[in-house]
């Protein structure tokens, strides 16, 4: 694995290259989009193993931490889902020079997902596919989500927290939360210019089921995996619980596979 600085020398990502395996090499990249907040954390060796199986495959790999994320430069401010979106469309751009290839796969995780998605709407890359992997579907959902389990952590402490723009210790500014209420997965994915996509879900729910329906309209031989091993990103105990299980990870991988 290689770390890197790479965009602008004013504000620079960091990105972490998993070279593929030499005797398998192909002129394929596959680009990860992690989670944003506290499950960028708890997800972040989940990708880690990721890589490293495609990379095994033969692809090349990057992931990269957005703008104030990680070992990334800057902060959370105002404009902050437009930022992201943009690093995703420059990292893909970092990855096709790297692999010499122009064909990436993009795997989106959670809310990597969303913003792997509207990166592709606002800006076609020529890619096999998308991967969604536990994707957030609808962002004012997935907001109330995270504003309920913050709700439960500051109940549990003894004294009641200072008032904040945070979320289970993450800035969520006003307009990036109403960005991401704004947000709908199916709706989006109508815009985007995709050979197929895939999804892959650790759990059977109501709106994974809907978005399978829309992607198979798309694509009627769509890859969809469903394992039955719940990651529970609704629970506050799970969200402080790193573990991703291989299973999951292998599932990820070889629907990357099939697709890139």
């Amino acid at each position: 694995m290689n770390p890197f600085h790479f965009g602008a020398p004013e504000a620079p990502l960091f990105g972490m290259y998993t070279p593929p395996r030499a005797s398998a090499a192909r002129p394929a990249g596959v680009l990860l989009c992690a989670p944003i907040g506290l499950e960028y954390i708890r997800t972040h060796y989940a990708l880690r193993l990721l890589a490293l199986q495609l990379a095994e495959a033969g692809y090349h790999v990057l992931r990269f931490d957005y703008h104030g994320v990680g070992d990334s430069s800057g902060t959370i401010a105002r404009g902050q889902f437009d930022v992201w979106v943009d690093d995703v469309i420059l990292a893909a751009r970092e990855l096709a020079e790297i692999s010499g290839s122009d064909a990436l796969t993009v795997v989106g995780l959670r809310a990597g997902a969303a913003l792997a998605l509207e990166a592709l709407v606002r800006e076609p890359v020529h890619t096999p596919g998308l991967v969604l992997w536990d994707p957030v579907t609808d962002g004012s959902d997935y907001l109330a989500t995270l504003e309920a389990l913050h709700a439960q952590m500051a109940a549990q402490r003894s004294e009641p927290p200072a008032a904040s723009e945070e979320l289970l210790g993450t800035a969520f500014p006003d307009d990036l939360r109403a960005a991401l209420r704004g947000f709908e997965l199916e709706q989006r994915l109508d815009a985007a210019d995709l050979r197929s996509a895939a999804l892959v879900v650790s759990e059977d729910r109501p709106n994974f089921r809907s978005l399978l329906a829309k992607i198979r309209s798309r694509w009627p031989d769509a890859d969809y995996r469903h394992l039955t091993d719940p990651m529970q990103w609704d629970s506050l105990k799970a969200a402080f619980d790193a573990r991703m299980t291989g299973p999951i990870v292998r599932a990820v991988a070889q629907a990357t596979e099939a697709l890139a």
